[in-house]
């Protein structure tokens, strides 16, 4: 069956987009693979319980059923990742979540049946294909304007429990791939949230960002902008110094509270030069750091920067 046909018939049933995602041979159809003759989705238990509540009842499968669609809040072989996750980590594909790509090939390869045995090959072949035409040497330029909206949540959302947001990695670099992640240190006052809780309210936020223009607009140019948050509480900003090394190269700051991230970044700066140590790019082209030349000194001595 057309796979538009089947995106219209699961848009129509209006879900949150945050409590479902498309998954099993409908990911590869909508990527022109092949045609699915069905469209899978999961769903969190809530959603699951809203269409009982509805009076969808599951069949003999244990599957709600509507039109052309299975719908299940589990799954009848193992995953890697649980379902919750693969609805966190779907991908936004004509204005529906779509389970990634690489969670469909590894779910196949372990089921392993001859269809699955072909489908995983259509797969690769995909993937070899299409690497080449994923957009590269992307910078915070490209993804300023969904930083800014996401700035803005954190501001209305927790205030000055969050001290500083820097970027770095990939984006930083200006090096990102339209797969890339976008990695912030998330630096917060744990004397006014706690991780879990502030866990809870990000996620929130980083779902509500798959709903805005900004972010179809990027992934409709093959560009998919998830963020991942590296939380670092106050208390423990200086204790794992090491942690923040390359913020001192190239990190972006986009929030800095009294100046957090800024003198936290200039401190590690200063105990890096005065240790001699310094980032240096391997044969593999990535980088690492070296602090000290002689190892023996490493193996006799406590390091604490």
């Amino acid at each position: 069956m057309k796979i538009d046909y089947l995106i219209d018939t699961l848009k129509k049933q209006n879900f949150p987009k945050d409590q479902y995602a498309v998954f099993g041979s409908a990911v590869m159809a909508v990527r022109g693979m092949r045609e699915a003759p069905n469209i899978d989705v999961i769903v969190t238990d809530k959603l699951w319980t809203e269409l009982l509540d509805k009076r969808h009842k599951p069949d003999e499968e244990g599957f709600i059923r509507i039109a052309q669609i299975k719908i299940s809040n589990w799954w009848f072989a193992p995953t890697r990742k649980n379902i919750p996750t693969m609805i966190k980590e779907a991908e936004i594909i004509k204005g529906v979540p779509f389970v990634r790509l690489e969670e469909v090939r590894d779910y196949k390869t372990f089921v392993n049946r001859d269809k699955d045995k072909n489908d995983v090959k259509l797969i690769d072949q995909f993937l070899s294909t299409t690497s080449a035409d994923e957009p590269t040497a992307l910078g915070i330029e490209t993804y300023q304007r969904l930083l800014d909206i996401f700035k803005t949540e954190i501001d209305k959302r927790l205030g000055d429990k969050i001290l500083s947001l820097v970027i770095f990695g990939s984006v930083s670099r200006g090096e990102a791939k339209g797969s890339s992640d976008i990695d912030i240190f998330t630096f917060f006052d744990n004397s006014k949230i706690k991780r879990n809780e502030l866990n809870e309210i990000l996620t929130s936020i980083i779902l509500g960002l798959r709903k805005t223009d900004e972010y179809m607009k990027l992934t409709d140019k093959k560009i998919y902008p998830e963020i991942y948050p590296f939380l670092i509480s106050k208390s423990k900003a200086r204790d794992y110094l090491w942690v923040s090394f390359d913020a001192t190269e190239q990190g972006l700051i986009i929030k800095d509270t009294g100046d957090f991230a800024k003198d936290l970044i200039k401190e590690i700066k200063t105990k890096i030069g005065n240790i001699g140590g310094r980032r240096v790019e391997l044969a593999s082209e990535k980088t690492c750091w070296i602090l000290y030349d002689d190892f023996s000194y490493i193996l006799e001595n406590k390091i604490n920067l």
